[in-house]
C-alpha cells in the first residue's frame, strides 16, 4: 500500500484556487484559499494509478517530487515497493567460513545494498562474505528500483563461532 502527499504552493496570489483530484474512485474536490495547502491521500494499492486534473503548481510527494505546469492533468503511476527479502547459505558459521546472500526476488535493473554488521558492505546482487571475527552479526539488505522505490529488510543474524584448534 503507498500513500501520497500532495503540498499545493499558488503562485503568489491568495488565491482561490480550485483543484481536482481524481483517484480512481471519484473525484475530490477542494477550493484553496491560501498560499499553501497539503493533503495525503490513500493507502492505494500498488500497480494502480490515479489521475490529478486542474491544479496549479502541485508539488507531488511520494519518494520523489514533481512539480506540474497549470490548468494540466497528469497520471501518477503507482510501482509496487521492490522486496528487499533475501535468503543465506548458512545463519551459523565459524569464523573465516564465506556467507552467500541470496535476494527472494532478483531484478537487474534493481540497485542493492548488503550491510553485513561486521562493517562489511556489498553492491552485488549475490553477495559472497567472509565473516572473518566471532560474533552475531545483524545483516541488512537494502533494494531500490528503477524507479526509485526502496525498501530495506527486517535484519537477519548471523552467528560466527570461533573457529576451534586443534592440539596434539
Amino acid at each position: 500500500m503507498v500513500t501520497l502527499k500532495f503540498t499545493f504552493t499558488g503562485n503568489g496570489s491568495l488565491g482561490p484556487y480550485n483543484l481536482v483530484f481524481n483517484l480512481g474512485n471519484g473525484s475530490i474536490a477542494r477550493t484553496v484559499n491560501g498560499p499553501v495547502y497539503t493533503e495525503t491521500f490513500g493507502p492505494f494499492s500498488a500497480n494502480g494509478s490515479i489521475k490529478i486534473e486542474q491544479f496549479q503548481d502541485l508539488s507531488i510527494t511520494s519518494g520523489c517530487e514533481l512539480i506540474v505546469d497549470a490548468d494540466s492533468t497528469y497520471q501518477i503511476d503507482i510501482k509496487p515497493i521492490p522486496l528487499a527479502n533475501f535468503t543465506v547459505s548458512d545463519n551459523q558459521v565459524c569464523q573465516g567460513d564465506v556467507v552467500t546472500f541470496t535476494p527472494s526476488v532478483q531484478n537487474p535493473t534493481s540497485k542493492y545494498f548488503w550491510d553485513f554488521g561486521d562493517g562489511g558492505i556489498g553492491f552485488n546482487m549475490i553477495e559472497n562474505h567472509p565473516f572473518g571475527i566471532p560474533g552475531n552479526f545483524q545483516v541488512r539488505l537494502q533494494v531500490t528500483d528503477k524507479f526509485g522505490c526502496e525498501s530495506v529488510s527486517s535484519p537477519f543474524t548471523i552467528q560466527v563461532q570461533e573457529r576451534p584448534v586443534a592440539r596434539f
